[in-house]
């Protein structure tokens, strides 16, 4: 008995496979801030005046989730503040995602490192719930690094085809 056979090879469809990893990789860079947003934001920074919390706005408007600000302690909303010294985004490029998120607004970079000193009377500090140093930068990484160890890849075999 004779046998035939063709034999066929595949090959990636390369062009289909970086649109889905891009997809993919970009719905994963968004819940990854979100988290970092969460973990950081939403947990750790207070609202005293709104300044602190407001320079994270552009980084959680880009990624489809809205700052709650709480209760204000202060005499003065001063969100514009924050808004005007905050920036933040994300970007997939070439296989890599990123987001990023930065601020001049000096006392929140002092604030995450170090301990403040409580002010005058009302001395503004006493009613924190989570006092300084925050430390959000360190908790924030931590947060993602975890979240990024469990982001898989699409699986290319999904994308072959016969040629």
């Amino acid at each position: 008995m004779k046998w035939t056979s063709k034999f066929r090879p595949y090959e990636l469809d390369l062009n289909a496979y970086k649109i889905a990893v891009t997809s993919h990789l970009e719905d994963r860079i968004k819940e990854g801030a979100k988290l970092w947003l969460n973990v950081t934001v939403a947990t750790l920074i207070p609202s005293w005046s709104n300044a602190s919390k407001a320079t994270f706005e552009e980084l959680a408007r880009a990624v489809g989730v809205s700052i709650n600000y709480g209760p204000q302690l202060s005499r003065l909303d001063r969100r514009p503040l924050g808004l005007s010294t905050g920036t933040g985004g994300y970007e997939v490029y070439d296989a890599v995602a990123s987001f990023w998120y930065t601020s001049t607004l000096r006392y929140l970079a002092f604030n995450d490192q170090n301990a403040a000193t409580p002010g005058p009377p009302p001395r503004p500090f006493t009613n924190l719930t989570h006092p300084t140093p925050y430390n959000f930068t360190d908790i924030g990484f931590k947060a993602f690094q975890e979240f990024a160890k469990t982001v898989k890849l699409p699986n290319p075999f999904n994308y072959m085809r016969k040629i």
